[in-house]
């Protein structure tokens, strides 16, 4: 299902314009990118907090007959954002409102505490979470609702595409990427080693040049693209980019790049897995907590 987040470019010589489709039980929906990232967005939340399709199905209702799909930064007095959210009412701040994924965590968190919400039709759900002044008007787009959610929540396979008029960037900005992945499909667990002292999110890494060997995981210096993802996420702060790595520690980085002499370049720490061996200084360090 993570694979439906991320959209993807094709030739698409005959269409003029950007823009996404969604085939859902065998309708075919036209989608701006925005309201496709949109509901992305909504698919990859309930992914996050084991929701079931049922409720990605309520909220694409409510989200359609609110903003249409879209981060609106206006509404009907104070309501801004994909539901419309008010914070008078206790929805959040209108920063936080602002942000697809905190507005449908938020919708969410309402609507499972709606009794029996998955049995009740999709637009009295809706309303119960909403309190619109006119419920009834989320029952036009329950058919659409329903397609969509087969979509996006991978009930259909290959069901969700996009494409652009014109090139994206040079760069492709994968920190960026891997870090709203992140904040949408929550943390990827963690891989310990031998040693708890050394640990790391290595399933961060959207590149995977983070090799792990039997008490240390080291970053390849040809694969990395420098996306900075693993470094926040590191519970013990050992990565630093070079110029920042402290005077102790800059015997590391000779470790590190040692390491990869013999190895090469696989093209991917996944290909090989654990190596189960160490740079020989490390190997004869003391356990964590003994001495350095």
């Amino acid at each position: 299902m993570v694979g439906l987040y991320v959209a993807f470019q094709r030739v698409a010589p005959l269409i003029k314009g950007s823009g996404c489709e969604a085939k859902g039980t065998g309708l075919v929906m036209p989608l701006g990118t925005g309201q496709a990232a949109i509901a992305a967005t909504i698919a990859g939340v309930a992914q996050r907090d084991a929701l079931p399709a049922r409720a990605v199905t309520v909220a694409y209702a409510a989200a359609l007959q609110e903003s249409k799909l879209e981060n609106l930064k206006y509404g009907d007095r104070d309501s801004v954002g994909v539901f419309q959210q008010r914070p008078s009412e206790g929805w959040g701040k209108r920063s936080q409102l602002e942000d697809p994924v905190y507005a449908t965590s938020k919708f969410f968190g309402a609507l499972g505490k709606v009794p029996g919400y998955q049995h009740l039709p999709v637009y009295q759900a809706a309303q119960a979470v909403q309190h619109s002044a006119d419920g009834d008007a989320y029952k036009q787009f329950q058919p659409m609702a329903t397609h969509l959610a087969s979509a996006f929540t991978g009930q259909d396979p290959h069901a969700v595409w996009c494409w652009y008029a014109q090139k994206i960037g040079k760069k492709a900005r994968v920190g960026a990427a891997s870090l709203e992945l992140r904040k949408t499909f929550g943390p990827h667990a963690t891989r310990p080693t031998a040693d708890p002292g050394l640990i790391v999110h290595i399933d961060e890494c959207p590149v995977d040049c983070i090799y792990e060997g039997a008490r240390m995981m080291y970053i390849h210096p040809d694969e990395c693209v420098d996306c900075g993802a693993c470094e926040p996420v590191c519970p013990v702060e050992a990565i630093y980019y070079e110029d920042d790595l402290p005077g102790q520690l800059k015997d590391f980085y000779r470790i590190n790049l040692d390491f990869f002499t013999n190895l090469g370049s696989p093209g991917g720490a996944s290909k090989i897995g654990r190596i189960g061996m160490d740079h020989p200084y490390v190997a004869q360090l003391p356990p964590q907590g003994q001495g350095y």
